[in-house]
């Protein structure tokens, strides 16, 4: 008891320092950051006694107590991040009201849909100015390098591009296959390819990328360059550049940041830690009050973030850990265990309006929402290992919500193919037809059975017409179909009878 004491003088002390007219200031300017400790969910036993005690007359009427975050001093020369709001998170159990969510905006794909064929959404993303730039680039790295210029040109550069494109169709052992004596160009230009000047080198190392319109990616690499490179255990190219990325549903990439590590790239600016500050950088070329919508992962959520992006009129769903939830006391998995399959819990933020979920399918999965609820509950069907057959599980609105919209950046595959996925979606999502291979005329039955003319010619090996069974190059020149012509196998005479 003694030590409880000791705790609660230490506290009252830290609060006499503080100076509440600034507290106070601070919340209204906005300008003021909250800190919170992700680390661990269950915090010192002692100081959670100290809370209760303090905290017993601020009991709601459930029973349920609200939730503090205390004060850091806000003397004049300490710095925005030394400064924490005050802040109250009440988590009741009740029913969600979901605000009006209705979209405003515009299409990130507005501005193409008037264009027609493959080439015109190739050059809507990669101009002639940057294929100039670039050979401008390249023959200013190549005297650099090499004294002498190549003498490159922009239609040599588109021709490398197309040579790249085509590279992705025919698979080589290794990328020196692709330029052996018999290409046109030598590899002396793939060498010498570069995308700016490194006369004007700035301190950030990926400057040259910052004036290109961005969750997680990897691109893979095992080159140089080894101050970016990153290493993510699990990821199937687990060495090479990481990428924030933010995408359409569509997979169309939108927007992306190269993380850099602490020392040039994002660090933890603010109360939001370092995902939060991603998902606000990638989120600021969205303008602000059109109800967009993200969906994120585990690793971005936390309440100060939603309620961030909520002040920006945009909206946020995404999985979260419960150690993000202060004083969130969701049911835990025992509980919902004993339950039925698909039983869940809700919780619902009073000050702003903000829903959490925990569902329980074959295991465990918190998610919070600022605009979604666990309403309507639909029925789906889940597959019981135990019964060895399909069962009816109830399953809240919030989850299928973020199922249907989260997969937009698993559409990206790897950097090199983000210009090209992108016009790709964008020509597709126009309706046109997929080109389809013409189909090969055959002749009549009375022609094919009529034994005039049918001679027999060696052609390339395809698959057998009659017996499909495997391969020959025996061509009926009349007919024009491959036919077996073996002692084991006489589909030419079976075909033509």
């Amino acid at each position: 008891m003694s030590k409880i004491n000791l705790h609660c003088n230490y506290l009252a002390w830290k609060l006499i320092c503080y100076c509440v007219q600034d507290a106070i200031e601070a919340i209204q300017n906005g300008d003021s950051d909250l800190e919170m400790s992700f680390e661990s969910d269950s915090g010192d036993e002692e100081e959670n006694e100290v809370i209760c005690e303090v905290d017993k007359e601020n009991k709601l009427p459930n029973g349920q107590l609200t939730s503090d975050v205390h004060i850091i001093p806000t003397e004049e020369g300490h710095s925005d991040s030394q400064i924490m709001r005050r802040d109250r998170y009440r988590w009741l159990k009740k029913n969600f009201i979901s605000p009006s969510t209705d979209f405003s905006g515009q299409d990130v794909t507005n501005g193409v849909q008037s264009l027609c064929g493959p080439l015109e959404y190739f050059q809507k993303f990669v101009t002639e100015d940057m294929i100039k730039a670039l050979a401008d680039n390249t023959n200013q790295y190549s005297v650099q390098k090499k004294v002498s210029s190549i003498h490159t040109n922009t239609k040599e550069i588109e021709q490398k591009i197309g040579m790249y494109l085509k590279m992705g169709l025919v698979q080589m052992p290794g990328i020196c296959m692709y330029w052996e004596a018999d290409t046109r160009y030598s590899p002396s230009l793939l060498t010498s390819l570069h995308f700016v000047n490194n006369l004007c080198l700035r301190r950030n190392k990926m400057w040259s990328l910052k004036n290109i319109t961005v969750d997680e990616m990897m691109i893979p690499f095992r080159g140089k360059f080894s101050s970016i490179k990153q290493y993510m255990c699990g990821k199937p190219n687990p060495r090479g550049f990481k990428l924030w990325v933010r995408t359409g549903i569509s997979g169309i990439l939108c927007d992306f940041d190269v993380y850099q590590g602490s020392v040039n790239g994002m660090r933890a600016r603010s109360e939001l830690g370092l995902s939060g500050d991603v998902v606000m950088k990638l989120a600021s070329t969205l303008p602000h009050g059109h109800n967009y919508k993200i969906y994120a992962d585990n690793l971005f959520t936390s309440i100060p973030l939603i309620v961030r992006l909520h002040d920006c009129g945009i909206h946020y769903t995404g999985k979260a850990r419960q150690v993000r939830l202060p004083n969130c006391n969701l049911e835990d998995e025992k509980s919902l265990k004993k339950k039925e399959r698909g039983s869940f819990d809700v919780r619902v933020e009073t000050n702003h309006n903000i829903c959490a979920v925990k569902w329980f399918d074959n295991r465990q999965v918190t998610l919070v929402s600022s605009f979604a609820g666990p309403k309507p509950v639909e029925k789906i069907q889940r597959w019981d290992k135990t019964t060895k057959k399909f069962v009816e599980v109830e399953r809240p609105y919030i989850v299928a919500a973020y199922n249907k919209f989260i997969g937009g950046v698993d559409l990206l595959l790897i950097c090199s193919e983000i210009q090209v996925t992108t016009e790709v979606l964008l020509f597709t999502d126009e309706g046109s037809p997929a080109a389809k291979m013409p189909k090969k005329s055959n002749s009549p039955k009375e022609v094919c059975k009529d034994m005039i003319g049918h001679f027999t010619i060696k052609a390339d090996r395809e698959w057998c017409r009659n017996c499909a069974k495997g391969y020959t190059n025996t061509l009926c020149k009349k007919c024009n179909v491959r036919l077996c012509f073996s002692e084991q196998n006489n589909c030419f005479l079976d075909y033509h009878n």
